[in-house]
């Protein structure tokens, strides 16, 4: 059911950039982090519809430990010393030369109640996570969240116009 939701959100060929690259320099901002992320978590992959600080591909490898772990909780994922934490320190970005060692999520929330991505917080530091920051996150994926919906309106709106 939630790769159903997911599709919703990924039709059209407008680029996501616009919409969710700011979001993403905001989350960036609040957590004072090098790196954010906000992603569609997909079967197979990731596409990042937004970024700061990731300078790679906009699609990563569904691969467990980050991303694709966090979409499955309805709380904020937090790992704090990723390369000694048993979710993450096999995952590529901590092992490869991204070296993230800070790593928060809180899920896209559809309003249908499917979490079909993740807004993220990345650092090259361990560190503890802020609360209020936490906060804050979840408020900038609802935001995230809206914008999903008004481009999966645009679209409908545009096939049946």
């Amino acid at each position: 059911r939630r790769l159903a939701a997911l599709a919703r959100y990924t039709e059209g060929s407008l680029p996501p950039e616009a919409a969710f690259d700011p979001i993403a320099a905001l989350a960036a901002h609040v957590f004072q982090t090098p790196i954010a992320l906000c992603s569609l978590v997909g079967s197979h992959s990731i596409r990042l519809i937004g970024r700061f600080g990731f300078f790679g591909t906009r699609e990563l490898p569904n691969e467990s430990g980050m991303c694709a772990s966090a979409v499955l909780h309805n709380v904020p994922y937090v790992v704090e010393q990723a390369d000694v934490d048993a979710r993450t320190r096999a995952h590529s970005l901590v092992t490869g030369r991204e070296n993230v060692r800070f790593y928060v999520a809180v899920p896209l929330r559809t309003p249908s109640g499917h979490n079909v991505g993740t807004l993220a917080v990345l650092d090259r530091i361990a560190r503890i996570a802020d609360p209020e920051a936490v906060h804050l996150l979840q408020t900038l994926a609802t935001l995230a969240v809206d914008r999903l919906e008004r481009r999966a309106a645009t679209f409908v709106n545009a096939a049946t116009g």
